[in-house]
């Protein structure tokens, strides 16, 4: 009798052990599956869980690319060529644009708030340089210059803008402004009024010009059609040169307005 009851003591523990080493090695799983996928507190959450949105009233696109590729203001359609996701600048996989540099790209319909006077593009990114390709762009189709884009042309990032009065700007910034190994933080604002273009990395001033005389940002040639398309990895000339991005794009924000270099910081500094 002693002996039966020993063996289902034995019995007993042994059962309980198995139940408490399944669950310790479940919760061991559900953790790795939240820090890797699924983050409680991960920055790319729509901004209204995380942070008050800088200059909110004048913010009129946004992607955050989480695992989707939703527009979070105007919930604009994409036409996608082909997409990919990435591993962020947070580790958290599947949470940023990934382009390798030939037909991973979209794009979404241009709208009268998309093709602003002024402009704020805001946007991190890991680039594998290469030449001639685009990070964000709204172009007239079939011309590269119209509107306003960056892209980066070897070992430089350059910054188009395409003013009513002057023409198309095309300006580089030298490689050692920005990181060549890592995410970092591109800011680039024009305002119509005065013509004066400003580039910001990682929160930070580099440089700035005017173009003269100043004035509103224009979207197509003389007698064109304005630009229809706002690209994301790409650019809408379809030109042989043109080169699809290569690397990884994430949080891109687009403004109607120049911010200020406050708010730029501010932005850099909620999303760093």
């Amino acid at each position: 009798m002693k002996s039966t009851l020993s063996i289902i003591k034995i019995c007993t523990y042994i059962f309980a052990g198995v139940l408490l080493f399944s669950a310790c090695k479940k919760e061991t799983a559900d953790k790795d599956r939240d820090r890797t996928y699924a983050p409680a507190n991960s920055i790319n959450q729509p901004d209204a869980t995380v942070y008050t949105v800088v200059n909110a009233a004048h913010q009129i696109a946004y992607w955050n690319f989480n695992n989707n590729i939703k527009e979070q203001v105007a919930d604009r359609t994409p036409a996608i060529n082909k997409m990919a996701y990435g591993v962020d600048r947070n580790g958290y996989k599947a949470s940023c644009f990934k382009g390798n540099g030939t037909d991973v790209w979209f794009s979404v319909p241009s709208d009268d708030k998309l093709r602003s006077a002024n402009l704020t593009i805001s946007a991190w990114m890991r680039p594998i340089f290469d030449s001639y390709q685009f990070v964000v762009s709204q172009t007239e189709e079939g011309y590269w210059a119209t509107g306003y884009g960056i892209y980066l042309e070897g070992s430089y990032t350059r910054y188009v803008t395409y003013n009513m009065n002057f023409g198309y700007e095309d300006h580089a910034i030298p490689t050692g402004h920005f990181p060549t190994d890592r995410w970092y933080h591109i800011a680039y604002t024009y305002k119509a009024s005065s013509g004066a273009c400003t580039i910001y990395i990682d929160g930070e001033f580099v440089e700035s010009f005017t173009l003269s005389p100043a004035g509103a940002l224009r979207y197509n040639e003389e007698g064109g059609t304005p630009a229809e398309k706002f690209y994301i990895g790409y650019n809408g000339s379809h030109a042989d040169w043109v080169q699809a991005f290569k690397g990884s794009i994430d949080d891109v924000r687009i403004y109607d307005i120049d911010l200020t270099a406050a708010e730029i910081k501010e932005i850099y500094d909620n999303e760093k």
